[in-house]
C-alpha cells in the first residue's frame, strides 16, 4: 500500500516530534519508588536466659530504592465549558494523571513492585498496564496513575 509520506518525511517528522518530546519531556520530573531492600543486621546483645532466641530482636535497616526520569503530564481537564476538550483530559478522574514516559523510564516502572510515583509533589499509584503510544517510528509509553491520598 502506498504512502502519503516518503521515508524522508517521516524521518523529518518524526525527528521533530523527538526534539518536541525531549524539549518538554524534562519540564517535569517524576520520582518512581520502588519496594526498598530490607536489609537485617544481626544483633549483638545476648538472648535472655530461658527465651531462647526470641527474646533478641532483630534489627532491619530499609534502603530507598528510586530513580528519576522526565515524563509528560496529563491532568484532568478543570475547564469543561463546551470548547475543545483533549480526549485523555476528558476521560481522567479529578484525582488522576496520565504520564508519558521513554523506554528507560517504562522499563523502570514495570520491573519489580513500584509503589509510588511523586509527580508534582503528590503521590500517586499506577493503575493500568503500560499504553503504548506510537507517531510513526516514535514510541513512548504511558500510565494512568491514581492519587494516593
Amino acid at each position: 500500500m502506498a504512502s502519503l509520506l516518503s521515508a524522508a518525511d517521516k524521518t523529518y517528522f518524526t525527528g521533530a516530534f523527538g526534539d518536541f518530546v525531549d524539549t518538554f519531556i524534562d519540564l517535569s520530573t517524576i520520582v518512581v519508588f520502588k519496594e526498598p531492600i530490607k536489609t537485617i543486621a544481626s544483633s549483638s546483645v545476648r538472648p535472655l536466659y530461658g527465651y531462647g532466641n526470641a527474646s533478641v530482636e532483630d534489627n532491619f535497616t530499609y534502603t530507598v530504592v528510586s530513580g528519576s526520569f522526565g515524563a509528560l503530564l496529563t491532568y484532568p481537564s478543570r475547564q469543561i465549558d463546551g470548547g475543545f476538550i483533549n480526549e485523555i483530559e476528558n476521560r481522567l478522574a479529578t484525582d488522576e494523571l496520565f504520564l508519558e514516559v521513554k523506554q528507560n523510564a517504562r522499563d523502570y516502572i514495570l520491573n519489580g513492585k513500584t509503589e509510588k510515583i511523586v509527580a508534582d509533589d503528590k503521590s500517586y499509584t499506577i493503575v493500568n498496564e503500560d499504553l503504548i503510544i506510537k507517531y510513526l517510528t516514535y514510541t513512548l509509553y504511558g500510565f494512568k496513575a491514581k492519587l494516593i491520598k
